[in-house]
């Protein structure tokens, strides 16, 4: 197929991220026997703290974006950032992700850079990171912490990610803007929590492969010691694959090997040793920013036994969803039996958040 160019990259990044409500019926269960509930209709990026077993996730209101909280079921949802409180930013803020012991959320947040308006604001929001800083609040969403300050224009984060004993923190960071996507790279800090609340110290900047233009960050290796994110690497390949780095030797691994498929959103199991991803691989159609079309896929840590696991875009399939969709983040369960999903059916409204049973 033919591969779009790094402008059209970034407007599929931006544009099929955007947080908003669809009214498409999702089936029950699919020939499989894996069932599909709704959580909410209108839910994005998220993350399942094992420890407390709540799912945090963001939800646009009106112009900007704020962090919720609810249980595995859909109930009990609050919101935590909708109260201006004194030291919580300001405008949008998203793709939350717990630290293991259930004490801190660390999140992605627009910093005061107003630039073009509308403009701004829309590559800001949270699946798109420019103009974003880190930062840390409570579980109640009551105390705030910064934990990055970049500079407007040019800086930008995306998708924070704890290690196993939540000691360091993975993120994607904007390092510059050159070019239409800027460049990006690979962050990683030590996570330490004082007298005055969480920081980051000792940050380490890694950008593995043959081009620099796109990175997102996924996840660590059940040991720790290995990251997983997705990008765009190879020199002619503007779509993206996911791949393994262990910083250490500097090994990297593509796992996927698919330069004219879009991969992206890969996370391990609990276990360590399963790795589930979206994919628009088998999806027949070009990659359009208007429509991107993607199912759930699964493989073993190594890149091996891969297997497709949903079949929204599939006409004919049980689970098949009129139209079309773009299966987007999502975050396992404690067990490894389920998976919370975000499902985009509109890049201009955006989508739910369903329960995927893998059994």
């Amino acid at each position: 197929m033919q591969h779009p160019d790094m402008s059209k990259r970034v407007a599929i990044v931006a544009a099929t991220l955007v947080i908003g409500a669809f009214t498409a019926v999702l089936p029950a269960a699919d020939s499989g026997g894996n069932r599909i509930t709704t959580l909410t209709e209108d839910g994005g990026r998220l993350d399942w703290s094992h420890r407390l077993d709540l799912i945090a996730f963001d939800r646009k209101d009106g112009d900007y974006f704020n962090i919720y909280t609810m249980r595995p079921n859909g109930s009990d949802v609050r919101c935590l950032t909708c109260d201006r409180q004194r030291g919580m930013p300001a405008r949008s803020k998203g793709n939350p992700v717990w630290d293991p012991s259930g004490e801190f959320i660390v999140f992605q947040a627009q910093n005061d850079f107003k630039g073009l308006g509308k403009i701004t604001d829309y590559f800001a929001n949270p699946g798109a990171g420019v103009n974003n800083d880190l930062w840390a609040m409570d579980r109640a969403g009551r105390r705030f912490w910064r934990l990055t300050d970049l500079p407007p224009r040019t800086g930008g984060v995306l998708h924070p990610q704890f290690s196993p004993d939540g000691n360091r923190l993975l993120w994607a960071e904007r390092v510059d803007a050159k070019g239409v996507a800027g460049t990006w790279a690979l962050r990683v800090a030590d996570f330490v929590v004082g007298g005055d609340g969480p920081r980051i110290e000792r940050q380490q900047t890694f950008q593995p492969g043959q081009q620099h233009q796109f990175y997102e960050s996924h996840g660590f290796s059940a040991d720790g010691r290995e990251l997983l994110f997705s990008g765009n690497l190879e020199r002619g390949v503007a779509l993206g694959d996911i791949y393994l780095y262990d910083p250490k030797n500097g090994e990297l691994r593509n796992l996927t090997q698919s330069p004219g498929d879009w991969d992206e959103h890969a996370h391990f199991s609990p276990d360590g040793r399963t790795i589930i991803w979206m994919s628009s691989k088998d999806i027949p159609g070009k990659v359009r920013a208007e429509k991107l079309h993607t199912d759930y896929w699964m493989m073993n840590a190594d890149g091996s036994n891969k297997r497709r696991l949903t079949y929204f875009n599939t006409p004919g399939h049980p689970e098949s969803v009129d139209g079309g969709l773009t299966a987007a983040d999502f975050a396992w369960s404690p067990e490894g039996d389920r998976i919370a999903a975000y499902l985009i059916t509109d890049v201009r409204k955006g989508g739910k958040i369903v329960m995927i049973n893998l059994r």
